[in-house]
């Protein structure tokens, strides 16, 4: 297979506790300048071997412009910032997927050479993390190290119950009305354990980028098992970690939210999906009427 030449070539920031770099723009690193993973990496080099790389319909029937993804590498550590080998991620668009694993160095490549529409780096926690993505700017592009935030937990096991239930962990809470229809994808999520209520908030030194492509947002937490469906909003409470004043008005966002339920489908995404405030006590965030889907949330004041 013939190697072609990088077309841009992205560098990635040696700064402590980031998730990637673009160039000339210093995004993200978790590694400490001491481990090997804060050291910059090579060039990203696309593999496709036809020229144009990419061929076919370059918008989606509503005339959203595609990009043509050549390649994408990424780097996957532990909270410790060391690489994490086994762990298996996805570059997603609105139209396709594609798989990777790590290596023994935290290492992902993805191979693409396709047109995708709103690409992103998925980074699926499952049980076990806070489930994230990151939306991939260029052609070629390098993600430096995704920092694996670890969820808390585990809470009750999370399903339809006569009476109104609160689930609990890390400090966050969800209350759900009684008799409130829960849908849990068993594929996804295919143990008893799996199902059970974890949150964890994802500090902003942990994922700057996050904040620097959202709408303006400034507190991140994760919640599972992700993908989870209430038929009724549920009202969720979160930590104050910033001292915001009681009384301060809040807008929630979630992340990745499908098409079927509002959102995009697009994993990076952001959906508006309820207001709120900081409580009396000023130690936490409660919205007014709640949310319907777990997954990444995004807070920001108004």
């Amino acid at each position: 297979m013939t190697t072609r030449s990088c077309r841009s070539r992205t560098r990635i920031s040696s700064s402590a506790c980031a998730l990637f770099a673009l160039a000339l723009v210093p995004a993200c690193s978790a590694a400490a300048p001491s481990d090997p993973t804060s050291q910059q990496p090579d060039p990203v080099i696309s593999e496709c071997t036809a020229d144009p790389p990419c061929s076919g319909a370059a918008a989606d029937k509503q005339g959203n412009p595609a990009m043509c993804v050549q390649a994408v590498d990424a780097t996957v550590v532990s909270s410790a910032g060391l690489p994490v080998s086994g762990f298996h991620a996805t570059l997603c668009g609105n139209n396709l997927c594609k798989n990777a694993q790590s290596d023994a160095d935290g290492k992902l490549h993805f191979s693409v050479c396709q047109y995708m529409f709103h690409p992103a780096l998925d980074v699926p926690g499952k049980s076990a993390y806070v489930t994230y993505a990151i939306p991939i700017p260029h052609d070629l592009y390098a993600v430096g190290p995704c920092e694996l935030v670890p969820l808390q937990g585990p809470g009750d096991l999370l399903e339809t119950q006569a009476a109104a239930h609160t689930y609990s962990a890390a400090g966050v809470s969800l209350l759900v009305d009684g008799g409130t229809e829960v849908q849990v994808s068993e594929i996804n999520h295919p143990e008893p354990d799996d199902r059970k209520f974890r949150a964890a908030r994802l500090p902003q030194s942990a994922a700057p980028t996050l904040a620097q492509t959202s709408p303006g947002l400034e507190l991140f937490y994760g919640l599972a098992p992700t993908g989870s469906k209430l038929a009724k909003p549920a009202r969720l409470t979160v930590p104050n970690p910033d001292a915001w004043p009681a009384g301060t008005r809040v807008a929630f966002y979630l992340q990745g939210v499908p098409a079927s339920d509002g959102g995009t489908g697009a994993p990076a995404d952001w959906l508006k999906v309820a207001t709120g405030q900081v409580d009396k006590g000023g130690a936490t965030i409660t919205t007014e009427t709640g949310i319907s889907y777990l997954a990444l949330v995004g807070i920001k004041r108004l």
